[in-house]
């Protein structure tokens, strides 16, 4: 969310550090500052030094998606008491409440028995998936508990898009929206001077997604583009997928077994080239936050197609001019609006045009005035 403003804070004079726990975050964002890694034990005294010693007027926690939040949170009441003249703002990096999506129990079977050794990914993935189907109410008390302890430690809170405030109060089981609460999408991937070339476009349909079933069910893209070349003839189409993940091996043989056609997957790779290229984007996620592959095929004239799983989409794609977002599990509107997409070249370029104008209301500096705002503001009160 905010690792890639660093340098536009930077360049209006604003100084940014950033301490990390390696063992919850994994990888952090270079170019601050300052990096320091905390202890899990002593962290409360290592910001305290930090807060201290480098004078910091605002602190971003960004730690309260993580499993960790019992253990984070609570313990950030005592820092804030400790610093008083600290502002502390909480971010959330998905939607409120995504926890209740988890993949069916026969998915997780078949991808243990494919992989042929128990994953702690899949024995996790598959005690949610029980507990979801089977004992909802249970993974409701879980939330509201869990969420709770956000909204009673954290007095600001930004969230990705307006949407997810009246998610995030259902959730914890108030009626009114706090003040603190606050939306900032985040900013664009790519810069603003991106030459998209007309000509470059190529009749290709491309993914670019972690391959993994749990969130971005790439089965069910798969599942539409193997009806869609049946019930249409469109040889000359390709759908391109690029990206890795743990479930590439499934995707791969479901392509093979059911010989469906035109399908290639690129591995890792860098992104760009191939949005350049490509004509039309899918996704076909469970939920999102506010995802950035949107936003990166937008900008790069590459019309994206999803559904209506997470509110947030309707934020990012304005339904029949920059792109179309499909009611969830309809893939018979998916394919008759992929299928328009392909056979009408007119509105394609229309759409593609109308969503590289759009995306700009996420540029990197519109994006760093709604931070500095909240940041003057926070200053100021």
């Amino acid at each position: 969310m905010i690792c890639n403003l660093q340098k536009a804070f930077s360049d209006i004079g604003m100084a940014c550090h950033t301490a990390y726990f390696k063992e919850i975050d994994g990888t952090f964002c270079g170019g601050f500052s300052e990096q320091k890694e905390l202890s899990a034990n002593n962290f409360i005294e290592e910001l305290s030094s930090i807060i201290r010693d480098k004078q910091i007027q605002i602190v971003l926690n960004c730690v309260i998606a993580k499993n960790n939040i019992r253990r984070i949170l609570p313990q950030s009441r005592v820092l804030m008491s400790t610093n008083p003249t600290t502002q502390f703002v909480y971010c959330f990096h998905n939607y409120p409440g995504f926890e209740q999506r988890s993949l069916p129990i026969g998915y997780i079977i078949m991808r243990m028995l494919h992989s042929r050794k128990c994953q702690r990914d899949d024995i996790s993935s598959l005690g949610r998936s029980f507990t979801n189907k089977l004992c909802p109410w249970l993974t409701r008390g879980f939330l509201r508990k869990k969420y709770k302890i956000i909204t009673e430690h954290a007095e600001n809170i930004v969230l990705l898009s307006e949407s997810y405030k009246m998610d995030l109060a259902n959730i914890v089981g108030i009626k009114e929206v706090p003040t603190g609460w606050i939306s900032i999408g985040n900013a664009l991937t790519f810069p603003t001077s991106i030459n998209v070339n007309e000509g470059d476009k190529e009749k290709l349909v491309l993914i670019v997604s972690r391959l993994e079933e749990e969130q971005k069910r790439l089965s069910i893209a798969l599942k539409i583009w193997e009806e869609l070349c049946t019930k249409y003839d469109s040889p000359d189409w390709k759908l391109v997928i690029v990206g890795d993940g743990i479930d590439r091996p499934i995707y791969e043989r479901m392509v093979t077994k059911r010989n469906i056609p035109n399908v290639t997957f690129e591995g890792r790779q860098k992104s760009l080239p191939y949005y350049l290229k490509a004509s039309l984007f899918l996704m076909t996620s469970a939920y999102e936050g506010f995802p950035m592959v949107i936003l990166e095929s937008m900008q790069c004239g590459c019309v994206p197609i999803a559904f209506d799983t997470f509110s947030a989409i309707k934020d990012l794609i304005d339904d029949g001019e920059t792109g179309f977002v499909i009611e969830s599990g309809n893939k018979e509107k998916y394919i008759e609006k992929l299928h328009l997409l392909m056979q009408d070249e007119t509105l394609r370029k229309k759409l593609a045009i109308n969503g590289m104008k759009s995306v700009q209301r996420f540029s990197v500096e519109n994006v760093t005035k709604q931070w500095y705002d909240l940041f003057k503001g926070l200053h100021t009160s």
